[in-house]
């Protein structure tokens, strides 16, 4: 699973929050059970959502996965796990508890979700919760979390301080077995001078790097750390932006060793954006290959490239940070040189934006609420509503003190245009 989602200006990133898109207030409330778990609280029945903002995907094979959604919950906005095995319907797996003191003063203690199997999964960004019964429950891990993948069964993580220290924010790399709470330091300063992390890992490789501030005057070179053994060993690789005018905001990265940088360039350069590719881990670069031949005008949304060297991009006219308008997905199959539009999206952009392929053909889009899906390396494609029905509440009174009960799946709310 390769996910991108940019940040593309430091200085309103620092203003909304560490990696949080949405503008509403977040209610918080917190039942520990014990010293360190914690239980999903009782909720009564939601009818199917049209409301909802979908905030984060993670995916544990071709058609089973997990989305983080904000809910309203009276005057407030919770968050919900919801689960889907067919890749098309999805059902409650649970409210996640919001949590008290919180690392972040923003509006989420977490805002991305990853799961290591049908089991065990954890949100993020920046606290970190595990559960290890599909989201009945959740225990609170330590340390401040800004990025989190995992393979082979063990965990990686960017972890450190998260308040706004541009340009030198002290970073490491830690990893973990699956389902346990004790993390190792296998790199103890992640190379690079801004606080906003990138992270890619496929088996035993991992791909780290620090975003540039693409606000700022000064150079922010951005060196991509890489391991080939989980961890163990680390060799830094130059960031193929350059770190002067042109900044690496992100990055994908495919089994097969293909990865590809994007750059943001300040604008009142040409290109205004860019990307480079690599076949070999980066140990060489192919590029730059512009993003739009409208110069200032389109700008990338996200990129994913997938083991076969497909790579698929979301991009759009910008309006104002984070919001796009005349969106569509475009794909390239020459490494980027060339691109297609295979999708209009014909609808406007605004928040989280997820990129990613599940193996070398199936592909999927999120952006604005709605779920693109391709099965054909991105060459068509169709969208489906994360439309769901909620567990009853007399399902929640007959939960356990584990937490949230998952009731059967119901779809009658699903829609496929």
């Amino acid at each position: 699973m390769l996910l991108t989602n940019y940040r593309l200006e430091a200085c309103e990133m620092a203003a909304i929050g560490a990696r949080v898109l949405l503008a509403s207030s977040l209610a918080l409330y917190v039942v520990f059970v014990g010293a360190s778990s914690l239980a999903t609280p009782t909720a009564e029945s939601i009818p199917i959502q049209s409301n909802y903002h979908v905030l984060d995907l993670s995916w544990t094979g071709v058609n089973h996965g997990w989305a983080l959604v904000e809910v309203p919950c009276g005057k407030a906005q919770c968050e919900e796990l919801l689960v889907t095995t067919d890749g098309i319907h999805w059902s409650i797996a649970g409210p996640v508890p919001a949590i008290s003191p919180c690392w972040s003063s923003y509006k989420y203690c977490a805002s991305k979700v990853r799961f290591a199997n049908s089991h065990v999964g954890y949100v993020f960004d920046p606290d970190l919760l595990m559960t290890t019964d599909a989201g009945r429950s959740w225990k609170r891990l330590a340390g401040a979390t800004l990025a989190l993948e995992i393979a082979n069964g063990q965990v990686v993580r960017i972890t450190g301080s998260i308040d706004p220290c541009f340009p030198h924010c002290p970073l490491r790399i830690e990893t973990s077995d699956v389902g346990t709470t004790s993390w190792r330091t296998v790199l103890a300063h992640l190379l690079g001078t801004a606080d906003y992390p990138s992270l890619q890992r496929n088996g035993n490789r991992i791909y780290a790097a620090l975003t540039g501030n693409t606000a700022g005057g000064a150079e922010y070179p951005s060196p991509i750390s890489t391991s080939d053994d989980g961890g163990t060993h680390w060799t830094n690789d130059v960031d193929p932006c350059g770190g002067t005018t042109s900044m690496f905001v992100g990055m994908s990265a495919a089994p097969s060793r293909q990865v590809v940088v994007q750059c943001y360039v300040r604008r009142g350069v040409t290109p205004a954006n860019s990307l480079f590719v690599s076949g070999d881990s980066g140990e060489s670069w192919a590029g730059p290959y512009p993003w739009s031949a409208a110069v200032d005008e389109y700008e990338a949304a996200g990129v994913a490239v997938s083991s076969s060297g497909i790579i698929v991009r979301v991009t759009g006219k910008r309006l104002r940070s984070f919001v796009y308008t005349d969106v569509v997905i475009e794909v390239s199959t020459n490494h980027g040189r060339t691109w297609q539009q295979k999708a209009d999206l014909r609808t406007a952009l605004s928040g989280p934006v997820w990129v990613g392929f599940e193996d070398a053909s199936t592909a999927r889009v999120m952006v604005s609420d709605l779920l693109w899906t391709s099965s054909h390396g991105g060459q068509s494609w169709t969208k489906s509503r994360f439309d769901w029905i909620q567990v009853s509440s007399q399902a929640d009174a007959q939960s356990s003190d584990q937490g949230f009960q998952v009731g059967t799946p119901n779809f009658p709310g699903h829609r496929t245009e």
